[in-house]
């Protein structure tokens, strides 16, 4: 049976090209390395060289993605394991003639429980091998016209690292970490391509795997929603 989901360790979908892959392994590296972040980082280091391991090598990759997908609830005893989907939209590159979205509006939840758990793991100094999958819930709101015809909506979603200057303790040599306000951990900004489809069902959502965040089992879950027609005539 799986025990893990080196997608999600890496913030990749199934469908992820070499490239994706290979980029995902060395911004990862750069953040979860030793050197970087202290003896801390080296259960997560060692689950991001084992993750690509695996999935760099195309025969292994392939039974990987099978395993993962017929193994289904065996392996996640709820539904959010699923990710990442085979059947993903986006299963090659983005089309150069793509239609990007600019009119969304997307709601975001508190942050903080999100960071706490981050925060919680790194200290623990283990990577959450068998934990459930955990959704950061969005809303992303469309006007009906660009819901009617589809296209791609650039999210910015924050990736969280451990600090660099702190490793991750909110302490730097006895005083509090001015990189990190004390937090123990720092964010950046990850601009993620998501394909959303023409006339989407009510209530549809998106599932998307992400990076840094990915490696603590959390996942972003998108909840696409139409605006009211006044809502557009006073924007």
């Amino acid at each position: 049976m799986l025990k893990r989901n080196y997608y999600l360790t890496l913030g990749l979908r199934v469908t992820e090209h070499e490239n994706g892959l290979r980029h995902a392994f060395y911004e990862l590296v750069r953040h979860y390395h030793p050197d970087s972040v202290g003896a801390n980082g080296t259960p997560f280091y060692q689950e991001i060289v084992e993750a690509y391991h695996l999935l760099s090598d195309p025969d292994r990759r392939d039974d990987y993605a099978r395993g993962l997908s017929d193994a289904g609830p065996a392996v996640t005893n709820r539904r959010a394991w699923a990710l990442p989907d085979l059947n993903s939209p986006l299963d090659s590159d983005l089309p150069t003639a793509a239609r990007f979205l600019n009119n969304s509006r997307i709601s975001w939840p508190s942050l903080d429980l999100v960071r706490e758990q981050v925060l919680k793991n790194f200290l623990r100094a283990r990577p959450p091998r068998q934990k459930r999958a955990e959704a950061i819930d969005v809303q992303l709101t469309l006007t009906p016209e660009d819901a009617a015809r589809g296209g791609i909506a650039m999210i910015d979603a924050p990736a969280i690292y451990p600090c660099p200057a702190c490793h991750g303790s909110g302490q730097d040599e006895g005083f509090p970490c001015a990189v990190c306000d004390e937090l123990g951990v720092v964010e950046e900004k990850e601009s993620i391509p998501v394909e959303i489809p023409a006339m989407f069902e009510p209530h549809q959502q998106i599932e998307i795997p992400l990076r840094g965040l990915g490696i603590h089992n959390f996942y972003l879950r998108l909840h696409l929603d139409v605006a009211p027609q006044s809502d557009r005539q006073h924007q």
